[in-house]
């Protein structure tokens, strides 16, 4: 659990090639083990963990760096925090939060814009 938790304060998950494989690699463990350890201590299989620390990084970023909204595509910023696709990324985030990226983007601009009146 240290050293997920010390990999997950790294960012490493918005490494797009990430795979249980070779996390487990990185950590000095097997696929196996890791794979209980994310069951049992983050209740999720690991696609799912996965997505979940992602998009939770990508709305706090967002909300932190909102020229990021002015400034990249929909699918640069899906690539930014590590999702090959803009499906997976749409929809994991309409999950976690009950928008889509799109009307989530546009509060963040709006909201950028009544800081300025």
């Amino acid at each position: 659990m240290k050293k997920l938790s010390f990999w997950e304060q790294q960012n490493g998950f918005l490494d797009n090639k990430i795979t249980l494989h070779r996390l487990a690699k990185e950590l000095n463990t097997n696929s196996s083990y890791l794979s209980k350890v994310i069951n049992t201590h983050k209740n999720q299989n690991f696609a799912s963990y996965l997505k979940d620390l992602r998009i939770t990084y990508a709305i706090n970023h967002l909300k932190e760096n909102p020229e990021i909204v002015k400034t990249k595509s929909m699918i640069q910023v899906a690539e930014m925090y590590g999702f090959n696709s803009l499906s997976v990324f749409t929809k994991t985030f309409k999950t976690k939060t009950g928008v889509t990226p799109g009307v989530f983007f546009k509060r963040i601009l709006e909201e950028e814009w009544r800081k300025t009146l």
